[in-house]
């Protein structure tokens, strides 16, 4: 099939008997006449007889069912005379395998030789001259059936890349072949970046990892410096992310796509990108990268071939960028380590920021009223994690600590900051223990972090423990443990004392509150009760000595319940509720208004505003971030992801 992006239409052309084009193979546009094909998982019912073992033959042999061997079977398909010849084989079958075209060469890159044997990962690569091919076609007329020209050129080995690897993207950056994204031994998502330098014919790893797990994703140029890319698997499965690479700044960034993909076939044309297949629904889409703003759907190719074409090659120009050699990107000293954190944040210009997950990673800053909503880039040494705890520092800074990652078993104790001046960022000492779940807060320039879990799914790694982060130091210590285990609780400031609310010991929910005297460094239990046992709720400064507690989850339903704590006069006085009953939500405070964004039982986003003194306050002020939250990340309800 061709796809005209002009006229924006399809068409079905005509395919000699003997081709026959394999699953999984592999295709290059070289340039407007030229079209190679490599590779494919070999059809098992067009393979030869084989000459039957012995089950004890084949386990001695240590040989695995190979009905989907790979296929070392190539075609140069020219567009100008509408024909395929047979192209040289490969030297090693191979599938799911990468491409690139360069110097007048092509080049293939790694892939798998059979199915289900992790030794058939491969990092061989092989390349080929494009001179004799060019010659002899540049002669040919369109009408003569010449199907048999012969060629003599070979493919020959070049030095193999260090990380095998199939699923993955190829692209050509100021002369140089990198290979990104994919799947490696036993089935891993690889995050290293390979470079292949023609000059010596080496191989080497890039100083920084992709900041996110992908493969069985497609990839093209946006300019001379980015790369864009869509669909594809990570360790949680299909996603529709967008990722958005700078290659000079060392900063990405990514917004949700529009439909579930796997190996969608892409198009960069003008200011649009155009998007085939990969999903159930087989649908065709265009978007402008530029505004990442979603154009309307282009007819469907299901007209003509009822397919998601994710087993089908195309042959799209070879990703090709840059335009000058810098240096990569040194993140050290991009991060600006010169952290003056008593420097306040200016009058009338208070942000507030919304990160993203693994999955989606983005930033998202709210200015002021929140009229502007600001979609930043991130650095590529930024990683982003499920229940993790992020904090502002000041204007120029903010914290992240802890979370996880799929496939959601230990919680990280990992600790960066972000320097919002040229969001660069800088891996700090890690906390002493891995947390999620926890709460955190800023006190005498120390961070002090407090309760959570260790591990996701065991019980018995509930935590008490405390423990506090010298930022101008970079070094944590232990303080002393809360009296009882707490997790999905919330922890508070007030007079030098440092309050724990709520949450659960693993056993019971809890409507206690602890007192830590900083100075001794002891912990009490205040003789003040909550409204009631809960978890997952907020809370928000209303005043010096008053805190406002909304929603959460008391173990039976959500809660609609809002409800002001004095720690002053040790009092707990309910308010009434609000509309939507919600746990696990955020809030932003502005002003005399408490946005509340997402959380379970609120998936649609239904952002809510209140005030302290009229839970029925009512304003569209805020339209624009509800607008800008739901065009950005797929889940309504803000699941695991932190607001600061």
């Amino acid at each position: 099939m061709k796809f005209d992006a002009i006229n924006e239409e399809w068409q079905i052309l005509p395919s000699p008997n003997h081709v026959k084009v394999l699953d999984h193979s592999c295709g290059v546009m070289v340039d407007e006449d030229i079209v190679i094909l490599t590779g494919g998982m070999r059809d098992p019912n067009q393979k030869e007889e084989k000459k039957e073992k012995s089950i004890k033959e084949l386990e001695d042999q240590n040989m695995e069912d190979d009905k989907y061997d790979g296929d070392e079977s190539c075609f140069l398909y020219s567009t100008r005379l509408n024909r395929f010849f047979n192209f040289p084989k490969l030297n090693l079958a191979r599938y799911w395998h990468m491409m690139v075209s360069y110097k007048n060469y092509v080049y293939v890159l790694g892939g798998k030789t059979k199915e289900n044997n992790e030794n058939s990962i491969i990092s061989s690569v092989e390349k080929i001259s494009l001179s004799e091919f060019k010659e002899k076609l540049v002669v040919l007329e369109p009408k003569k059936s010449d199907t048999n020209v012969t060629f003599t050129s070979t493919w020959n080995e070049v030095e193999p890349f260090t990380k095998p690897r199939f699923k993955g993207n190829a692209f050509v950056y100021n002369d140089n072949i990198f290979l990104i994204g994919g799947l490696t031994i036993n089935n891993k998502t690889c995050r290293y970046i390979e470079k292949y330098h023609s000059g010596n014919n080496q191989w080497s790893f890039l100083k920084w990892k992709l900041p996110f797990a992908i493969h069985s994703s497609s990839l093209t140029a946006l300019n001379h410096n980015e790369l864009i890319m869509i669909g594809g698997r990570n360790d949680a499965g299909l996603v529709s992310s967008i990722y958005q690479v700078d290659l000079i700044k060392g900063r990405y960034k990514s917004r949700r796509g529009f439909s579930l993909r796997e190996f969608p076939k892409i198009l960069h044309f003008n200011d649009n990108i155009y998007i085939f297949g990969g999903d159930e629904s087989k649908t065709c889409e265009r978007f402008n990268p530029i505004e990442f703003i979603s154009l309307s759907s282009n007819e469907s190719y299901t007209s003509l071939l009822d397919s998601d074409l994710i087993k089908f090659p195309s042959s799209p120009p070879s990703v090709t960028i840059g335009n000058s050699s810098p240096d990569e990107p040194d993140f050290e000293e991009l991060f600006d380590n010169n952290m003056n954190l008593a420097v306040k944040s200016p009058v009338g210009s208070e942000k507030h920021y919304l990160l993203g997950s693994p999955s989606l990673p983005f930033l998202l800053e709210f200015d002021g009223s929140y009229e502007s909503v600001t979609y930043l880039s991130v650095s590529v040494n930024f990683r982003f994690y499920y229940f993790s705890v992020a904090k502002k520092l000041n204007h120029l800074f903010l914290i992240t600590m802890g979370g996880v990652t799929p496939p959601f078993k230990k919680a990280s104790k990992n600790v960066q900051i972000i320097n919002l001046s040229n969001y660069s960022s800088r891996k700090c000492t890690k906390m002493l223990e891995g947390r999620i779940k926890f709460d955190a807060v800023f006190f005498n320039n120390k961070m002090i972090v407090a309760g959570g879990q260790t591990y996701v799914n065991q019980k018995d790694k509930f935590l008490n423990t405390v423990e506090e982060y010298d930022i101008l130091k970079n070094d944590w210590k232990p303080l002393a443990p809360m009296i009882c285990p707490r997790y999905n609780h919330c922890i508070h400031v007030y007079n030098d004392n440092i309050y724990a609310f709520a949450g659960s010991d693993g056993e019971n929910f809890l409507n206690t509150i602890e007192e830590f005297n900083y100075a001794n460094n002891t912990w009490k239990t205040l003789d003040l009760h909550l409204h009631e046992a809960l978890v997952s709720f907020t809370l928000t400064e209303i005043s010096k000595n008053e805190v406002i507690i909304i929603g959460g989850n008391n173990g039976k339903m959500n809660l609609n319940i809002v409800a002001t704590v004095n720690l002053e006069a040790l009092t707990c006085i309910v308010l009434g509720g609000i509309k939507t009953p919600r746990c696990q939500h955020k809030v932003i405070k502005y002003q005399e208004d408490l946005i509340l964004l997402g959380g379970v039982g609120a998936e649609n986003l239904n952002l809510d505003v209140i005030r302290a003194n009229n839970l029925n306050y009512k304003t569209e002020i805020y339209a624009n971030l509800e607008k800008s939250i739901k065009k950005f990340y797929s889940d309504k309800s803000l699941l695991g992801i932190p607001v600061c």
